[in-house]
């Protein structure tokens, strides 16, 4: 959900999403590919700054794996992104990226039954931004009311970030979940809300699996 007013006590993270897709060069340097992807996020996991350093198997036609780092440590976010793009250097070519910035007001664990990620990003009319902020206090209230009281949301963990001024869009929330039928239902169940009236884009959802054992 978007934060209003000031924010303070509040963790900041840098979160990169980076999609990749295969070209034919791949199966050459299949296994010097994913064992040095692993022991790059296994490095990364290992370091206090660092929130999330995931990688997924892409659902999706439009990429095949997708990492996720998220990092107190701007540095720490530079050096991952240029060891895995030169990991993946002459094999494979960016199909997404998203750039944003995650205040954490709540921890965040990591559930050994959510293997499956969502990165969804989404920007808002300008007369969203006009509205009294008690108001749209209210209806964002009740969109997060219906997320979390519906019983399809089976453990789902999210996070909101915000690209405003570094990103193509406005926010990208970013979700771990256990059960992909249930995630649809919950999001049908959210375009019955009030909030969906200032939304004006949701493009590209990127989707994928944890872990490299599918390249």
């Amino acid at each position: 959900m978007q934060a209003f007013g000031r924010r303070f006590g509040m963790e900041t993270f840098i979160s990169e999403i980076l999609a990749f897709k295969f070209n034919g060069n791949f199966g050459a340097r299949k296994a010097e590919i994913k064992n040095g992807l692993s022991k790059l996020l296994a490095d990364c996991s290992s370091k206090h700054s660092f929130l999330r350093a995931k990688a997924y198997y892409s659902l999706r036609y439009d990429s095949d794996v997708i990492f996720w780092l998220m990092s107190k440590d701007p540095d720490e976010i530079a050096k991952a992104k240029a060891g895995i793009e030169l990991l993946l250097g002459g094999v494979a070519g960016v199909s997404h990226g998203f750039l944003s910035v995650y205040r954490q007001s709540r921890q965040h664990e990591a559930s050994e039954g959510n293997r499956f990620f969502v990165a969804y990003p989404m920007s808002k009319s300008p007369e969203w931004y006009l509205i009294d902020e008690a108001e749209r206090k209210r209806i964002v209230a009740d969109h997060v009311r219906v997320a979390t009281s519906s019983p399809n949301n089976n453990g789902i963990s999210s996070f909101t970030t915000e690209s405003f001024g570094i990103g193509d869009s406005e926010f990208v929330v970013i979700y771990e979940l256990s059960d992909i039928g249930k995630w649809v239902a919950v999001t049908e169940e959210l375009r019955h809300v009030e909030a969906r009236k200032w939304i004006t884009n949701e493009h590209p959802i990127l989707v994928g699996i944890e872990g490299l054992a599918y390249i």
